[in-house]
């Protein structure tokens, strides 16, 4: 009897289990699971080709829009402006109180001094030289919202506080020990590669060492002057770093270095989160109005002229007529 039941037993289990593989069979027919549908799509060739082209398209457009490097003013488009909202790099060279050149390294954190080196590494031919290079791979960037005084140009004098206001500009956007490097904190990893692949460099436009970094930049475009420059607002991480990262026009009019622009085509960035709660300001202007106010008051870098002041615009009009 033990021996029958025992056997009664094994039939009714291998019975109920046989009907349950048939459920999930006739659920799974009705009922597909992702991995089936992929399956299925993979196994038919149309299915394979229009699963290729959509992956393909998606990385493309990803690319495009986050990871494409852009190498000078000329490839920023219209399409580039709407998309690309901030621009992340590192400052080749100073040319003036209110304008550089910018290296544009997009990518992971960490890896993209290592992807994009300063200088990049391109074949040797005609007009590959320093200057060719330094216009050929960087933006010319205009700064938005202020009007720092001007450096002498085609014999013409050079105003007041233009050199302090030049070397206050480097000591944001650089490394204040060395303005023309451009290396990633030594302790990186990549950046011993980067020193490595730097050292046979041509020296007529800034070369890089392991030894000291530059910071990194981030640019908020607006648009394309009649220069064909790239005018924006540049955003460093300066102390006290919780509160964010650290406007370059503002400071440069809080140090009484520059004045707000205010012809046509200028651009104030956009207003914090606090001026836009409190002040209903959808700009930086205010910030940067009062910011000029205050120096002036306190009669900081340019406002101690006094009667002498002259304004970065005031003095290009009066050159202009000369």
């Amino acid at each position: 009897m033990a021996d029958t039941r025992s056997s009664l037993e094994s039939v009714n289990t291998h019975t109920a289990d046989a009907v349950n593989i048939k459920r999930r069979c006739l659920f799974l027919s009705h009922h597909p699971c992702s991995s089936g549908i992929a399956a299925t799509i993979l196994t038919n060739p149309i299915g394979a080709a229009i699963a290729g082209i959509s992956t393909t398209s998606l990385c493309a457009v990803l690319w495009w829009r986050y990871f494409r490097r852009i190498p000078n003013a000329e490839y920023v488009t219209p399409a580039v402006l709407r998309y690309r909202k901030v621009l992340v790099g590192r400052v080749v060279t100073v040319g003036d109180a209110d304008g550089f050149r910018f290296h544009h390294t997009p990518g992971i954190p960490y890896l993209r001094d290592w992807f994009y080196p300063w200088p990049p590494k391109t074949s040797r031919r005609k007009g590959n030289d320093g200057r060719s290079k330094l216009v050929r791979e960087t933006i010319s960037v205009r700064i938005a919202g202020v009007d720092a005084p001007e450096s002498g140009h085609f014999g013409k004098p050079a105003q007041p506080y233009s050199k302090e206001a030049k070397q206050f500009l480097t000591g944001m956007v650089q490394s204040a020990s060395s303005p023309d490097n451009l290396t990633p904190p030594k302790s990186s990893f990549f950046s011993r590669l980067h020193s490595s692949s730097s050292q046979t460099t041509n020296n007529s436009y800034p070369t890089s060492s392991a030894d000291q970094m530059s910071r990194l930049v981030w640019l908020y475009p607006s648009h394309i002057d009649q220069y064909k420059r790239l005018v924006a607002t540049p955003y460093v991480w300066d102390a006290p770093y919780f509160l964010g990262k650290t406007n370059v026009s503002l400071a440069m009019v809080k140090a009484g270095l520059a004045t707000v622009y205010r012809s046509a085509g200028a651009d104030y960035g956009h207003a914090t989160w606090w001026a836009k709660v409190w002040r209903k300001s959808t700009t930086g202007l205010n910030a940067l109005e009062r910011a000029e106010t205050k120096a002036r008051k306190k009669k900081i870098g340019m406002w101690s002229l006094g009667k002498k002041f002259e304004s970065p615009e005031a003095y290009k009009k009066r050159v202009k007529g000369e």
